[in-house]
This record gives C-alpha cells, sequence and structure tokens, in this order.
C-alpha cells in the first residue's frame, strides 16, 4: 500500500533563502531514491514563511529507507532550529 507524508512548515523569516536552497536539494536527492513516486514542495500563497511537502512513496519500506538516508538525516539537522514552530505531519 501507498505511503503518503504531508509536512507543513513554518520557518523564520531570516532562515527563508537558505530553507528553499536546502529543502530543493532533498526534494532532488529524494526524488531519486528507490521507491519514491512523488516529493514535492509548495509555499503557501498567503504566508511566504509556511510551506508543505508532499511525498508519496510506494509502500512503508520506501518511507523507511528515506529516513535512514544521508540526506533525510542532514536536513533534519539543517531545518530543526530554524523552523519557528512545531511542523504538522500527517501520515497516511
Amino acid at each position: 500500500m501507498k505511503k503518503v507524508i504531508i509536512i507543513h512548515l513554518e520557518i523564520k523569516q531570516e532562515s527563508r533563502e537558505t530553507f528553499i536552497k536546502e529543502t530543493f536539494s532533498l526534494t532532488s536527492k529524494s526524488r531519486e531514491e528507490k521507491g519514491c513516486l512523488e516529493y514535492n514542495i509548495l509555499e503557501n500563497c498567503y504566508s511566504e514563511n509556511k510551506f508543505m511537502i508532499y511525498e508519496v512513496y510506494e509502500n512503508n519500506k520506501a518511507f523507511d529507507d528515506h529516513k535512514e538516508s544521508d540526506h533525510y538525516k542532514k536536513y533534519i539537522n539543517f531545518v530543526m532550529p530554524i523552523l519557528a514552530k512545531e511542523p504538522v505531519i500527517d501520515i497516511y
């Protein structure tokens, strides 16, 4: 069964440009992973510091493999300090 992850992020204003650069790098690398069907980042139309990451994987294993990747671990360490508030994560 497919695995869908939707993450809502709000970042600190001063980190916006770095966030965009690092997130697009993560997106590019994640799309190359075996089992990754879709990986997109969307910017909120009404708030320039709010973003959504939308991920689709073939199955649970593909998602678990993603979480074990070096680029994912690097990104988590990068993004956590620049968040304006806790992310909202939905997993389907």
